[in-house]
């Protein structure tokens, strides 16, 4: 418990770019020696309400954090099996601090006389390709189209007496004088990712290149929505009203009051639908599945296979991560092209590699390449494609 306090007061003096020379060191030397990863959970949690408050400093996506980390912790990199490659998250971590300290820090490298030789950490230029961000297409019923991320707050459009209004990167519905019921179809592009609250208090969010279909009022006896992509939802409960996500012409997810995440890419293997609370059932053909919190239903071929997942890794893409553990390396690009809205190519076939691990998602492109290039993987980039090296 000590040491918890300890970590807090050295981040706070950290963040607020009073920490001396001594305590920089011990926090470094903390993180250096936290081998069951309750430092680095401490960190990235202290940073990242740190970013939803707005006080956070430089922007993490303005930092190319595996070159920083490095730095920060005078990493020597040793070689790495080719076929099975970890991503430390502790370089996140001190990363984070990076992140932090911002000119603080660079005063530590740079004044006169400094005790530590080091340059400071390295920042993205003007070509780098930046992390995905909060953005989306509205299409009203009449086929207008709005691009929330150039709208600022409040009523961005009024259909058949529901205003639609937009708070903090979030899309809401507000029934004023429902008179008739219109759709709507809110889109992600690759880059970008998107919260809406159903007009019944549903809370959707969606993953980059998603899409969802719903009424601005939801009348009549069930309540019934349409995705593409990725999408995790929170439903609202109203018993008497069965609330159902169609996926495509045969596959179909009916709830009552519940959390779960839907992925349905059209480039993935499998339709998979993961049960995080409550209880859904997939029907998918003649055969339905119920999930129990912990359950994955994978529909291939038109077939259904329940399973027992990591809810955490599911979870990831909302949370800010990228999770690697069993995920092949055609599966990690497939995520780097939706976020970053690149191309991905293997002119001389798919390298045999095995990453895993976690990283963030709050990152550059050339940041993120440049900790799985020190990791193995060989690459070259060129404008908006990545070339992946044998």
């Amino acid at each position: 418990m000590e040491e918890s306090y300890r970590i807090k007061y050295l981040l706070e003096q950290v963040q607020q770019r009073t920490a001396t020379r001594a305590e920089l060191d011990e926090l470094l030397g903390l993180i250096r020696s936290d081998e069951d990863g309750s430092i680095t959970a401490m960190i990235t949690r202290f940073h990242s309400d740190l970013l939803r408050s707005g006080t956070a400093g430089i922007s993490s996506s303005q930092i190319d954090w595996p070159a920083a980390a490095a730095e920060v912790l005078q990493v020597t990199r040793r070689a790495v099996p080719v076929r099975r490659v970890p991503l430390h998250r502790t370089w996140w971590a001190a990363a984070s601090i990076v992140v932090l300290i911002g000119s603080c820090l660079y005063f530590f490298w740079t004044r006169s006389g400094t005790d530590h030789d080091s340059k400071p950490p390295v920042v993205a230029g003007t070509e780098a390709i930046a992390p995905g961000s909060n953005g989306a297409i509205l299409t009203l019923g009449d086929g207008r189209q709005l691009v929330l991320d150039s709208l600022q707050n409040g009523v961005v459009a009024v259909e058949a007496g529901t205003e639609l209004q937009l708070q903090h990167h979030q899309l809401q519905y507000e029934n004023k004088a429902q008179s008739a019921t219109t759709f709507n179809t809110l889109t992600t592009p690759r880059g970008r990712l998107f919260t809406v609250v159903l007009p019944d208090g549903t809370k959707a969010w969606l993953n980059a290149a998603s899409s969802i279909r719903y009424p601005t009022a939801f009348i009549g006896e069930k309540r019934e929505v349409a995705i593409t992509g990725e999408v995790y939802f929170e439903v609202a409960e109203l018993a008497t009203k069965p609330f159902s996500v169609r996926v495509s012409e045969s596959v179909q997810v009916q709830v009552l009051g519940t959390s779960f995440n839907v992925n349905a890419y059209s480039n993935e293997q499998s339709i998979n639908t993961t049960l995080i609370e409550g209880k859904v059932k997939v029907m998918a053909g003649a055969s339905p599945a119920i999930l129990t919190p912990g359950k994955q239903a994978r529909i291939k071929a038109g077939k259904i296979e329940v399973l027992s997942t990591d809810t955490d890794k599911v979870m990831a893409w909302k949370n800010g991560w990228f999770n690697f553990e069993g995920v092949t390396l055609q599966e990690i690009m497939r995520q780097l092209e939706r976020w970053y809205d690149i191309g991905v190519v293997y002119p001389n076939g798919v390298p045999d590699i095995d990453l895993h691990g976690e990283m963030t998602r709050d990152v550059t492109l050339q940041g993120l390449l440049r900790g799985l290039k020190e990791l193995g993987l060989q690459y070259k980039l060129e404008g908006k494609q990545l070339i992946i090296l044998p």
